[in-house]
């Protein structure tokens, strides 16, 4: 599942085992997000978000890979949690909102934190270049992410990194699927 971890073959590739996965390489206090907290829902829109599968890929499973850092996140309020080893995740202080977090039970029965569905298209709409944030809104959007409250919370957030990349992400995508 990363670039340390595997599941046994004959186990379902489920969001909590993808989430245990990754819990190994978020520091304690930190949240799991942006690109990961895709992957963890969405194993294949997720690697292709963080450009990690070859668009020629062929080999099977090769979208449960996760590689490269975890994306972790931690609140504004709370100091810099330690990190173990640089390689292990990137992490970045933000603000999160009631709503913004959610457990997913790991396969081991430990809930994790990951940033809400809501707020993952979010984030991803501010750090997700090229067209492959497009398969991610429609994803999402399928699961019932409403688009609109979502670019409502974005236009209301006026120093947010990355926020008018995201307006206008959303806006092709709404202009390309009615």
């Amino acid at each position: 599942m990363t670039n340390v971890v595997a599941r046994v073959a004959d186990s379902a590739a489920t969001p909590g085992l993808r989430a245990h996965a990754l819990s190994e390489h978020c520091p304690p206090g930190a949240v799991i997000g942006d690109t990961s907290a895709a992957w963890i829902r969405y194993a294949d829109i997720g690697s292709k978000l963080a450009g990690l599968i070859p668009k020629d890929a062929s080999i099977k499973h090769w979208r449960e890979i996760h590689r490269g850092p975890v994306t972790c996140l931690y609140p504004a309020a709370r100091t810099r949690p330690i990190v173990r080893s640089t390689m292990d995740c990137s992490l970045r202080q933000t603000r999160f909102r009631a709503g913004d977090l959610q457990q997913v039970k790991s396969s081991l029965g430990k809930p994790l934190l990951v940033t809400s569905p809501e707020r993952t298209v979010l984030d991803l709409l501010c750090v997700v270049r090229g067209s492959a944030i497009f398969a991610a809104l429609s994803a999402f959007q399928n699961d019932g992410v409403d688009l609109n409250a979502v670019a409502q919370r974005l236009e209301s957030m006026q120093r947010w990194r990355g926020r008018l990349q995201g307006i206008a992400t959303l806006e092709a995508f709404r202009y390309w699927n009615g």
